[in-house]
């Protein structure tokens, strides 16, 4: 089954972090896309994502 995408906002609700917090992650590398002009996460690459960088580096909350 195909990964859901998550917005913006369900990442702020899933990992209780902000919206400047979602913004740090994609530039320090979290997959995103660009879909009609707004940001979509896949989940499967999100949670693959935030566990590779919870090994690296813990201060990513």
């Amino acid at each position: 089954m195909p990964d859901a995408y998550l917005t913006t906002k369900d990442l702020e609700e899933t990992y209780k972090v902000s919206r400047a917090t979602v913004k740090k992650w994609r530039d320090k590398g979290m997959p995103f896309y660009s879909i009609d002009g707004t940001i979509r996460f896949k989940e499967g690459e999100v949670e693959q994502w935030v566990k590779e960088q919870s090994k690296k580096d813990l201060a990513i909350f």
